[in-house]
C-alpha cells in the first residue's frame, strides 16, 4: 500500500536590517532558520539569478549577480541569529542574500546601500566620545552621554537624529536593572577596546577630562548621582533608581530638578 504524506513547504528565512546603515555598524536579524543548522552569506554586484556554485545547496537559484559567498555562521537552538558586523565602505554598494543550508531556502535580498536605515550618527553632541562605553544598546537606539547636565542643559546633550528619551522609549529599548552588551558605539567604535579607559570624555559639557577607568558592563558614572530622561509628557525630567553606580530600573524614576546628570539620548 503506497502512503501518501502531504507536501510541506519549507519556510524562507527572513532576513532584516534593524539598525544601522553601511559603512558603519550594523544589527541584521534572521529568522526562521534551520536550527543548530548553518547559514551562508553572500553578496553580489546586482540582483540576479546566479546559482550558487558549491556546497550543500550547488544549483540553488539566488537573487543576485555576481554573488560571492563570504562566509557561514551555525545557527543557535532557537533558529534566530543576531549579528552586529561593522561594513566597510566596499560593501556599500552590493546585495546581501542568506541562503539556509539545511533547506537551500533563501532569504530576500537587502541593499545595502538602501538609504531607508541612515544612521543617526553620534549620540552627543559634546564630543561622540562623551558616549558611555557600557550604556549603548546592541541595536544602536539608546546611549547615554556626559556626566554633568544640568536641568536647563539636558536637552543640548544629545546629537543630530538623538533626542532626551522618552521614560516608554527607554522602557521598550533599554534592559531593565542590567547592561545593554553593546559592543559598537553609536559612531562606530569597539566598545570593547574603549571600555578599558582612557578614551571616555565623562566631563562633558563641563570639559574635555577623560576617564581613566575601566567600566566594561559597569553601570558607574563619576562625577555626579544621576542618569535622567524625559517623563512621557516629553518636559518633566527624571533621575533613574540606579543613582551613579548601579543600572537603573523600569518603574524607578522620579523628578530630577538639581545637580549633576548623565542624559539617556535615544534615536529620533
Amino acid at each position: 500500500m503506497l502512503l501518501l504524506l502531504p507536501s510541506l513547504a519549507l519556510a524562507a528565512p527572513t532576513l532584516d536590517l534593524v539598525a544601522g546603515t553601511c559603512p558603519g555598524p550594523v544589527r541584521l536579524e534572521l529568522t526562521e532558520l534551520s536550527a543548530r543548522g548553518t547559514v551562508d552569506f553572500y553578496v553580489g554586484l546586482a540582483e540576479g539569478d546566479d546559482l550558487v556554485t558549491m556546497g550543500p545547496c550547488a544549483g540553488t537559484p539566488t537573487g543576485l549577480g555576481g554573488e560571492l559567498r563570504i562566509g557561514s555562521v551555525r545557527v543557535p537552538d532557537d533558529g534566530i541569529l543576531r549579528l552586529s558586523p561593522t561594513l566597510p565602505p566596499g560593501a556599500c554598494d552590493r546585495y546581501l542574500q542568506a541562503i539556509d543550508t539545511v533547506t537551500c531556502e533563501g532569504s530576500r535580498v537587502i541593499d545595502l546601500s538602501d538609504p531607508t536605515a541612515e544612521p543617526a550618527g553620534p549620540a552627543c553632541a559634546y564630543d561622540p566620545e562623551a558616549e558611555h562605553p557600557a550604556y549603548t544598546t546592541v541595536d544602536l537606539d539608546v546611549a547615554l552621554c556626559g556626566n554633568n547636565y544640568q536641568p536647563d542643559t539636558a536637552e543640548s546633550a544629545c546629537g543630530s537624529g538623538w533626542h532626551v528619551c522618552l521614560e516608554s522609549e527607554w522602557n521598550a529599548r533599554f534592559p531593565s536593572g542590567a547592561p545593554p552588551y553593546g559592543t559598537v558605539s553609536t559612531f562606530g567604535a569597539d566598545q570593547t577596546s574603549r571600555c578599558l579607559g582612557g578614551v571616555w570624555v565623562a566631563d562633558a559639557p563641563n570639559s574635555g577630562s577623560i576617564w581613566g577607568g575601566a567600566v566594561c558592563d559597569d553601570a558607574y558614572n563619576p562625577w555626579n548621582s544621576h542618569k535622567c530622561l524625559y517623563a512621557d509628557d516629553g518636559v518633566t525630567l527624571q533621575t533613574g533608581s540606579g543613582s551613579c553606580c548601579s543600572w537603573d530600573s523600569a518603574g524607578g524614576w522620579s523628578v530630577y530638578d538639581s545637580g549633576d546628570c548623565a542624559v539617556y539620548c535615544c534615536t529620533d
